[in-house]
């Protein structure tokens, strides 16, 4: 019976040290995790934003374009929205948040004025009627 309390006493012992240290590491392991996470968040932000200087649309769940993203939500929503809402709504139905709001302006401009698909008011964009519908070779619109 000696002998198993005197092992006992000896493990508590070294047990003490070994929980201080194993306490020590998660604090460090969690100040790297917390660190990496940043990092990675800001390669995507850098990535993102690469992209939208560079005129590129990032890939979607469906494979829309942002602008056929926009069409799709103006025509579910069938009322006129701001920017901010606009770019809310693609980004949880098609890209995963990963549209900023820099690719977004000028996907709006193109289908207000080269394609003549939407209509801005100064406040909210919204769906042309179908007489005010541009060019042929404008974007598709998914009414049709």
């Amino acid at each position: 019976m000696a002998f198993m309390s005197q092992r006992k006493k000896a493990l508590t012992e070294q047990l003490k040290p070994l929980a201080e240290q194993r306490k020590t590491m998660l604090v460090e392991l969690e100040k790297i995790t917390e660190t990496l996470t940043r990092m990675v968040e800001e390669i995507e932000q850098i990535g993102r934003a690469e992209q939208a200087i560079a005129g590129v649309e990032p890939p979607t769940k469906t494979g829309l374009t942002i602008k056929q993203a926009v069409l799709r939500v103006l025509e579910d929503e069938k009322r006129a929205l701001n920017a901010q809402q606009i770019l809310a709504l693609i980004n949880e139905r098609y890209f995963d948040g990963k549209v900023v709001r820099s690719s977004l302006s000028p996907q709006l401009s193109r289908l207000n004025h080269d394609d003549k698909k939407i209509k801005y008011d100064g406040t909210l964009w919204s769906l042309r009627s179908p007489n005010e519908e541009g060019p042929e070779k404008s974007e598709p619109s998914f009414l049709d």
